[in-house]
């Protein structure tokens, strides 16, 4: 078939009924942004805007708060390029429910080679992002205690050291007391379940949503604290240390009952690596528990 031949069927037809959500827009990139044109009734589907709503308004009213910074410049870079841009984005529904779509957009040329219009193809990938995220979840999750893990505990330290913040910053290592014996007594079952109320009783003793529990080791524990000077320090360690010895586990009619020790170090304008943080963590807890356990140590 020759440019010349023409085609019995209808293009925008093909366009309307098309599964994915699809938005023309004008070229003018500038501020408000291109003005939307047409859109297909998947869009509406999708968005809950009615051709009504949109035509002559700039795809920016899909945006929110949520939607990426860095991905709207990449967009806007692209337009103004004029140039093809396939980016996952989150935006936002006219009843303010966020989305996320796989979002296509390619320049459309008239017969002298100029761009007059953009077609932006929208999947919905919501599902498949909420997926991708849960998976990224529990990589970094301890699946026994629900503690972050030693993975994620150690990208959390080299992120504070990538990033060279200036924030007061404290590494704290815990280690549960005669956790050979628990297992050895009362079996691995009983010890599996003190370790998971172990971190349900450290946590209620920490900041709610700012300092986070990892499992860094069988019975080993970590918490990197930001933005405290030592005295307060050394009330959430005994805070800790008072909680963890008032836990008890009844196990078959008998209690478990243990206690923890506890290494603490602040991280130096000196130290150049993570290492450095924990060796001096690791040195304090090895004191804690060589002076009768069930204390705390700063170094």
């Amino acid at each position: 078939m020759t440019r010349k031949d023409k085609f019995d069927f209808s293009f925008e037809e093909i366009v309307k009924q098309a599964n994915d959500a699809i938005i023309i827009t004008d070229s003018d990139i500038d501020l408000p942004g291109p003005k939307i044109i047409y859109v297909n009734d998947a869009f509406t589907k999708l968005t809950g805007y009615s051709p009504e709503d949109v035509l002559g308004m700039t795809p920016r009213i899909l945006q929110g708060s949520g939607t990426s910074d860095s991905t709207k410049k990449a967009i806007r870079d692209a337009l103004k390029r004029k140039q093809a841009i396939r980016v996952d984005i989150k935006n936002y529904s006219k009843q303010g429910n966020e989305y996320w779509h796989d979002l296509s957009i390619i320049p459309l040329h008239n017969a002298e080679g100029e761009v007059t219009h953009f077609a932006a193809i929208q999947r919905e990938i919501t599902e498949q992002k909420r997926r991708v995220d849960e998976l990224n979840a529990l990589s970094n999750v301890d699946s026994l205690t629900s503690a972050l893990n030693r993975r994620a505990f150690d990208a959390l330290l080299s992120e504070h050291f990538n990033i060279k913040s200036t924030t007061s910053c404290h590494l704290m290592v815990m280690d549960i007391d005669n956790f050979k014996v628990i297992n050895d007594s009362f079996g691995h079952l009983a010890g599996d379940e003190y370790l998971r109320k172990f971190v349900t009783t450290v946590r209620e003793a920490l900041r709610d949503n700012t300092d986070m529990i990892a499992r860094i080791g069988g019975e080993e524990f970590g918490v990197f604290l930001r933005g405290l000077d030592d005295n307060t320090i050394d009330k959430i360690a005994k805070r800790i240390l008072n909680a963890v010895k008032e836990l008890n586990l009844d196990w078959e009619g008998q209690t478990i009952n243990t206690s923890v020790s506890i290494g603490i170090s602040q991280v130096l304008d000196t130290d150049e690596h993570k290492n450095d943080v924990c060796a001096r963590a690791d040195i304090a807890l090895y004191k804690s528990k060589s002076e009768g356990k069930n204390r705390y140590k700063l170094s």
